[in-house]
């Protein structure tokens, strides 16, 4: 139970996964770097069952040759988070394709992304299962590159593009399936 914000200032290197699960109440947490770069996460940070919000800003992740498929830097269950600022890089195989996502969100899980780099991901936004992403630029502007998909929505999921944002993240393409969405500027892309 949450009553109070808990605000983690974050440094170093960490090469595990990153669980927060079931914090409830009127509350919240926030895991920042002074800088980015300062921290940097090599495997995902996973959200499960939170009603408190998770904020992250200046945060970093590379993900490595030993993730397994479809993991993702963010992945968002039943949870919200809003990440600021922050700076995601897939990796590229040998064979030359990419591994890994930026953002997952399931189970009506929300996650914003803000004025965040986007490098060398299979897929940069995975929203399924009624999860939703908002992705969003300001006067800062976001970088993208190098990614097989950008949004690739299925089973409901949303992912909503403020007007800065290019349409594709600048990838290969968009994929939506069964029922999942790609909204931007009022319209359905």
């Amino acid at each position: 139970m949450l009553t109070e914000h808990h605000d983690i200032t974050l440094s170093g290197t960490n090469s595990d996964i990153v669980y927060v699960k079931d914090f409830h109440g009127y509350g919240s947490l926030s895991f920042h770097a002074n800088n980015l770069g300062d921290c940097v996460f090599t495997r995902g940070f996973t959200l499960k069952n939170c009603s408190a919000p998770v904020i992250m800003e200046k945060l970093k992740w590379e993900l490595g040759s030993n993730i397994p498929y479809g993991e993702s830097c963010v992945y968002c269950s039943t949870s919200e988070v809003m990440a600021r600022e922050c700076s995601f890089t897939g990796y590229v195989s040998p064979n030359g394709g990419q591994v890994g996502r930026a953002a997952t969100t399931v189970n009506r899980g929300c996650c914003d992304l803000w004025d965040c780099k986007f490098h060398n991901f299979e897929m940069v936004i995975n929203c399924f299962g009624a999860g939703h992403i908002d992705r969003i630029e300001t006067e800062l502007g976001g970088e993208y590159g190098g990614s097989k998909y950008g949004v690739f929505t299925d089973l409901g999921g949303v992912a909503m593009l403020s007007d800065k944002v290019p349409a594709t993240l600048g990838s290969g393409g968009n994929v939506t399936r069964n029922g999942g969405v790609i909204i931007q500027g009022g319209k359905f892309i």
